[in-house]
């Protein structure tokens, strides 16, 4: 080895090991390897709820966050997706899901956005996200509860977020410094209860937040510090925001009126007419000028001249409202869960001039007493359980099947096993022959599978139990690399094979081996019949316009956004009808497949660290098509 050769290898070693340092402190990893190309179902929205927005380019662009962990852009006249980002998904060493997004907050000068949420069942986490360059900025991972709302100040140099166990935690933005360096905790303040939201004016750094079942709350940060000060509180009950201009605040009082206060002096200086006071705000947004007030009150968008006290009822909107957001342009958007909704008012006309309704939710599942490998399900609403059976597949043809008829006509819970059965009380607790199997957390589906285990679904998760110990779950032997990030509504084990099928809130299909505990592919089909069928390592078969409805990404870890590969390249590369046929039809897993037909995976020329990467075949490449 020459000398220029050891001191460019000293240099390295040097590099990783300062890294490392850093990093320990941090307990994340920085710029891990990338992964090999990874499938994403994108169907051009998103497919669980959407739980926060921010306009951006002065309300030219609108950037929503949802927990089916992605982050995405859009024209907000026409709902017409701009960008899908593509975040850490990895499961980790504590299978646990990164970034399941509850909030997102828009820098008010830059394109820069913060995005929180959850990892895991305990953990937060934020990332800082510079939309110019397609760049995370900076992430952050700790023990505190779930961040369930951000914001940035007026001037954007703090970033406040609140927990489910009463902090606010305040960091300081320095955009001057590296990558990884952004963020800086500067303050830890502890409300009166878990903080439910976080509201800055557009000026100064004054801001309102709301603990649960308590007042709000006026606040300041100090400059320096980053210390937060309380200054007064209003009375109320509900939600609250504060007008552009900071002098106004509105909520619902604790008399159950809608009322507006003024911020100084903390007294009501108007009650909303009496009609609006039904049901339940959930939450508003002041206009820019502040002359009208937009509510989102059960499933209708209301507004309210609230100087004169005089409102109406406009629109239907979905079940469940997460934000609300108005730009300086007067278009407001909502966001809900209830179906995965996003709709855009225009204030100066008050029209709904764009909305999107996500309702292909898989809610019930039903395998052919005749053919074990045809499929029957059907889609619904949040709360619809309807018996019909919207569509099906047969995996032994590789087609869509003909309408099912009615779910009764069909095995859709294998209940009982041998001198075994299985019931399910409160949706928390499963019963064996009438003794507790399960008490932890919500139970959406059950069944026995073959072999007489027992498997469960429930919020992002599926699991198995053995019978002979009716306490231990198996440690979450079921998770593969497209695991469900949403509801998993529906859960049914075959009689006759070793396979599991699983079906939520994403309205994809995905068939388990249950002895491997592994993922063998999961299947999407959309209401024109076209569909997609692929297993975990991204090899697929579709229909003639199916794969247009997958992505294939590489990731780097959490400290890096994921990068998405040129689709008409991976397309060409993981073609292999041959391979998904063989995985389903013989109930082995993909790995094994191609083993045995000699493919191996496509790896990327010069790594994954930007968009659009050529694909190369390598080893005993793809058989030709």
């Amino acid at each position: 080895m020459n000398k220029s050769s050891l001191l460019r290898h000293l240099l390295v070693a040097c590099a990783w090991m300062c890294a490392g340092t850093a990093l320990a402190e941090r307990t994340v990893t920085y710029l891990q390897p990338p992964t090999p190309p990874m499938p994403r179902l994108n169907l051009g929205h998103h497919v669980g709820p959407v739980r926060s927005c921010a306009f951006i380019d002065g309300g030219e662009t609108l950037v929503t966050a949802g927990e089916d962990k992605t982050i995405r852009l859009w024209e907000p006249r026409t709902l017409e997706l701009k960008k899908t980002i593509y975040t850490n998904t990895i499961i980790d060493a504590r299978r646990t899901l990164h970034g399941r997004y509850f909030c997102l907050a828009a820098h008010p000068s830059k394109r820069i956005i913060a995005v929180a949420g959850a990892v895991g069942n305990t953990n937060s986490m934020v990332r800082i996200i510079d939309l110019d360059k397609d760049t995370q900025l900076d992430y952050q991972e700790d023990g505190n509860s779930h961040i369930n709302n951000i914001a940035f100040s007026a001037d954007g140099r703090w970033l406040l977020a609140g927990t489910g166990d009463s902090k606010i935690l305040v960091w300081q933005i320095h955009l001057d410094k590296p990558r990884g360096q952004v963020m800086e905790l500067r303050s830890t303040y502890t409300s009166e209860a878990r903080v439910h939201f976080i509201r800055f004016p557009k000026e100064g750094n004054s801001f309102l937040y709301k603990p649960e079942n308590r007042n709000s709350c006026l606040a300041s940060i100090d400059a320096n510090t980053g210390q937060i000060r309380k200054i007064r509180e209003y009375p109320i009950k509900g939600f609250s925001i504060l007008s552009n201009d900071g002098s106004k605040v509105f909520g619902r009082s604790n008399r159950n009126y809608l009322c507006v206060f003024d911020r100084e002096t903390g007294q009501a200086i108007r009650r909303l007419p009496n009609h609006l006071q039904r049901g339940h705000a959930a939450l508003a947004t002041f206009t820019p000028d502040g002359s009208k007030l937009y509510i989102s009150r059960d499933t209708t968008l209301c507004r309210a001249d609230w100087l004169s006290a005089v409102g109406e009822d406009m629109h239907e909107i979905c079940d469940k409202t997460y934000d609300m957001r108005c730009a300086d342009n007067g278009l407001i958007a909502l966001v809900g869960g209830k179906p995965a909704a996003i709709y855009v008012i225009d204030s100066k006309t008050d029209q709904t001039i764009a909305y999107h309704e996500f309702k292909n939710s898989l809610r019930t599942l039903g395998i052919s007493q005749e053919n074990p490998l045809k499929f029957a399900w059907g889609f619904g609403g949040y709360y619809d359980y309807s018996g019909g059976m919207m569509s099906g597949f047969d995996f032994a043809s590789m087609q869509v099947a003909p309408p099912f008829g009615r779910l009764a006509d069909y095995t859709t819970r294998y209940t009982r096993h041998e001198d075994k059965f299985l019931s399910l009380r409160n949706w928390k607790q499963l019963h064996l022959n009438d003794g507790q199997v399960r008490d932890r957390g919500t139970v959406l589906s059950y069944s026995f599978t073959q072999s007489g285990k027992i498997v469960f679904s429930g919020w992002n998760e599926l699991g198995l139990l053995e019978p002979d110990d009716l306490t231990t779950p198996l440690a979450d032997p079921l998770f593969g690399a497209y695991f469900p990030v949403c509801a998993i509504w529906s859960v049914l084990g075959s009689h006759e094979l070793p396979i599991i099928a699983s079906g939520g809130e994403e309205g994809i299909l995905q068939i388990w081996h249950e002895k491997a505990g592994k993922l063998l592919v999961n299947l999407y089909v959309d209401e024109q019949g076209e569909w997609v069928c692929w297993t975990p390592l991204g090899f697929y078969d579709c229909s003639a316009n199916g794969a247009r409805y997958l992505d294939w990404i590489s990731e780097h870890g959490v400290d890096s956004l994921a990068r998405t590969y040129d689709r008409d390249a991976a397309m060409k590369a993981f073609h292999a009808p041959e391979v998904v046929r063989k995985v389903i039809q013989s109930q082995t897993l993909d790995t094994q497949v191609i083993e045995e037909l000699g493919i191996d995976i496509p790896k990327p020329e010069g790594g994954a660290r930007v968009h659009k990467l050529p694909f190369t075949l390598t080893g005993k490449g793809l058989p030709k098509r």
